[in-house]
């Protein structure tokens, strides 16, 4: 698990990405984010990423929301 200054960080991190604006609109997973940036953890590790243990996000394409 990462701590809470970890996504914070990474938060800080897109938040000074000169090109922020292409990352709008998606979901993502801060591990994730923060190998891509070289974000560390308070404790100089680079969390893992859950994502098999999350699964995929669901497929709703096939359902109609009323």
């Amino acid at each position: 698990m990462e701590s809470p200054e970890f996504v914070g960080r990474v938060i800080a991190h897109l938040h000074s990405y000169p090109d922020k604006a292409n990352w709008s609109g998606r979901v993502f997973i801060a591990a994730e984010l923060g190998a891509f940036f070289g974000v560390l953890d308070t404790d100089g590790t680079s969390p893992r990423s859950r994502r098999a243990f999350l699964g995929d996000p669901p497929r709703y394409a096939d359902r109609v929301i009323h």
